[in-house]
């Protein structure tokens, strides 16, 4: 919106009040006189949705998102993410198409496939995927394995592992489908949760989280690869089930390339595969 457009059609036009209009109506959006505080009270009395005394029109004609449901709110933030609107995203390119807020932490293994946006001091854990437009907000986490894929993670949530987030908005433990329309309330809190929105709590969460790690980090600069390896958290059992399957191969059931294809491979028993995510 052109506000000085605005206020010069409004001193031309010489009325009292001056409303903007598009095709679909009013805007919600008035120039009134600073003399007429009168009329400026009848329009608030009327909630902003027209304009009950004698005004003037200003027509506008540029973007326009009037943010009403779901499909609105996804709709502007992917607009800002392809440039088509004045929206900034808040913090610096990493990468051509990828903006990343203040402390973001993406673990190695993680793709983000541009254009996307990471909210500050969000988490991206291996493994997990955020591609096709999508925005995960500030402080949120996205567990290992996770693909979301033309979606929103709103603010302070956690979305468990192992899961596909597709065309939705998560959030306050709730799941909206925006092609299916349906929204669905979620009270695992390992598959969709919420983070501590006080700072003294996500403190005293991040200093636990520390007091775990670094004893195994220590432990593993002193043993090196000569010691006992460190035990890795396990998985979901869910995201682990779904593994299960690809751990050995049925001989027989998918055809085996000639030796000659891969040269170098140590394993002949090794079968190739490919993502449908990013650029495979």
């Amino acid at each position: 919106m052109d506000y000085r457009k605005l206020i010069q059609a409004h001193l031309m036009q010489r009325l009292r009040v001056t409303s903007v209009y598009d095709d679909s109506g009013e805007l919600g959006i008035f120039c009134v006189n600073a003399s007429r505080r009168n009329d400026a009270v009848k329009i608030c009395r009327n909630d902003l949705q027209s304009a009950p005394v004698e005004h003037a029109e200003f027509r506008f004609s540029g973007y326009l998102n009037r943010l009403r449901d779901m499909h609105d709110f996804r709709a502007l933030t992917r607009d800002a993410l392809f440039q088509r609107n004045e929206l900034v995203p808040d913090g610096r390119q990493i990468r051509p198409g990828v903006w990343a807020g203040e402390n973001v932490r993406i673990e190695r293994g993680a793709r983000i496939v541009a254009p996307a946006y990471l909210g500050a001091r969000s988490k991206i854990r291996a493994a997990s995927v955020i591609t096709r437009g999508s925005v995960v907000e500030r402080y949120a986490q996205v567990d290992f394995g996770t693909v979301v894929e033309d979606g929103t993670v709103l603010p302070f949530c956690y979305v468990g592992a192992g899961l596909e987030v597709n065309h939705s908005v998560v959030g306050f433990n709730r799941l909206f489908h925006l092609r299916r329309r349906v929204e669905v309330e979620i009270a695992d809190p390992r598959l969709l949760g919420m983070q501590a929105q006080r700072p003294a709590h996500r403190a005293a969460t991040a200093l636990l989280s520390l007091t775990t790690f670094l004893p195994q980090a220590i432990a593993r600069s002193l043993l090196g690869s000569k010691g006992k390896p460190i035990a890795q958290p396990e998985c979901e059992p869910s995201f682990a089930s779904t593994l299960s399957g690809w751990e050995t191969p049925v001989p027989g059931t998918l055809p085996q390339p000639a030796e000659s294809d891969f040269p170098d491979r140590a394993d002949p028993n090794l079968l190739p595969a490919t993502r449908r995510y990013g650029d495979q």
